[in-house]
């Protein structure tokens, strides 16, 4: 998913392409609203995704744009590892969100 900085109203129905595609019936519904800041909705959604089997995974591209993937938790250390021998900024769902809320 790709979300811009300021776009909270873009997160829920992003977020919610991902469990279709991953073939999770459920769907997500942000419950912070969209006044919330997007780190915060992203931050939801990821810990919506951990109970049911998955990450979301964090790329810094250098813009102003949240990036991230909704991977499988049995395969995030090998897309991790593959995503690093890109040379891809890449951070797991814990790491971005200690350092993104640490300013918060």
């Amino acid at each position: 998913m790709q979300v811009d900085w300021k776009a909270t109203e873009e997160v829920e129905w992003q977020a919610n392409e991902r469990p279709t595609a991953a073939r999770i019936a459920e769907t997500w519904h942000m419950k912070s609203g969209t006044k919330a800041a997007v780190l915060h909705a992203l931050v939801e959604f990821s810990s919506w995704a951990r109970p049911r089997g998955f990450r979301l995974l964090h790329l810094d591209l250098g813009d102003d744009a949240y990036y991230a993937l909704l991977v499988r938790e049995d395969q995030l250390e090998e897309i991790v590892q593959a995503a690093e021998d890109a040379g891809l900024d890449v951070q797991e769902s814990d790491d971005f969100e200690r350092e993104q809320l640490r300013d918060c």
